[in-house]
């Protein structure tokens, strides 16, 4: 049996020589020993990877509501008074509004309130865009008038582009630039997906499933806010574990949305993407992707020391209990059963 430590993932440390790290990402679906039982139920499925993701990390659920949740949702839902948000069905607002606070609350318990706000209310907008609740003109405007300065098509992205430069003051310099970079990656991904939906996948496109994933959400803003500038502000002590978070942060998401997407029947995705370059099933590239998740996990802990390697920890049981538990993802109706029975 292959330990997690063996795996050979193109972002395992010390494992290749870089040059032949990089060679596929097609080791996702090949690090997992055991052929997934195709016949299984979906549903007994969902709940064996998720039970294994725990199991192999060590992660233990945090079920108790966070001492700075309450405070945090007071202060989304002031700002959010502030906000236009005509077009927006209020059941629509009040359901992406819940999940907004309950996701950083959970996933940054040690982070300053401050930032927590700021990250809160990004999270709301960015759901708003991948739920299309804003309009594709609006995206298709919103690059060229963020660089130029100019009023936003929709309000939504007014407060949008107002959130990122309100990232300057509750991040270190790097970290801040890196949310515009981000949130303007995402929309172009966003833009591009439906362009792109009926586009034949080569099978020698290997690396291009994981360069679509690290585009198409906002990875690299949610590990920024794992280190704020309150407590964390030279990015020198956290940076090296900056490509672990943003992988470990898609990744857990592609294990722990496939029930969700599977019931749907959504196929444009990082899972399938995967399957098709590299000929394997999608429940056995979901299998190999929960090594890697733990992949990305113990190299996080190896490059950090200290506050930030506590600040680290915090997060990936906070972001992995979030996954599980918010109805938004469907993962939460497999624990019904109780937590300790997943």
């Amino acid at each position: 049996m292959l330990s997690v430590s063996n795996v050979t993932t193109p972002w395992a440390h010390g494992q290749q020589p870089e040059s032949e790290a990089i060679a596929s990402n097609s080791d996702i679906a090949k690090s997992h020993d055991t052929i997934p039982d195709e016949e299984e139920s979906l549903v007994d499925f969902a709940r064996r990877m998720t039970k294994e993701l725990l199991d192999k990390s060590g992660v233990t659920l945090v079920t108790d509501t966070p001492a700075q949740y309450h405070a945090l949702d007071a202060r989304t839902r002031a700002e959010a008074a502030t906000w236009d948000l005509t077009g927006h069905a209020p059941e629509h607002v009040e359901k992406t509004l819940h999940c907004s606070v309950m996701y950083t609350a959970w996933s940054y318990p040690h982070g300053h309130l401050d930032a927590q706000l700021v990250i809160a209310c990004i999270v709301f907008w960015i759901l708003c865009i991948d739920d299309y609740t804003v309009p594709v003109a609006a995206l298709s405007a919103f690059a060229p008038r963020l660089q130029t300065g100019a009023k936003q098509l929709h309000p939504g992205l007014d407060v949008l582009a107002a959130l990122l430069a309100r990232t300057r003051a509750v991040l270190n310099p790097y970290a801040a630039t890196a949310c515009t970079v981000d949130v303007l990656n995402y929309v172009n991904s966003t833009l591009h997906e439906h362009h792109l939906a009926d586009m034949p996948l080569a099978r020698a496109a290997r690396r291009y499933p994981l360069y679509k994933r690290t585009r198409n959400g906002i990875n690299e803003i949610c590990a920024g806010f794992v280190w704020d500038a309150f407590t964390f502000p030279d990015v020198a002590t956290h940076i090296q574990a900056f490509p672990d978070a943003i992988l470990f942060i898609a990744l857990t998401n592609d294990v722990l949305t496939f029930y969700k997407e599977e019931l749907a029947g959504d196929t444009r995705n990082f899972v399938h993407d995967e399957a098709r370059v590299t000929g394997r099933s999608p429940r056995a590239v979901v299998a190999g992707t929960v090594d890697a998740v733990v992949d990305t996990i113990r190299a996080g802990r190896a490059v950090l020391s200290g506050a930030e390697r506590d600040a680290w920890d915090s997060f990936v049981a906070g972001y992995i209990s979030f996954s599980v538990l918010t109805p938004r993802y469907r993962v939460a109706g497999l624990a019904e059963r109780g937590v300790g029975e997943l």
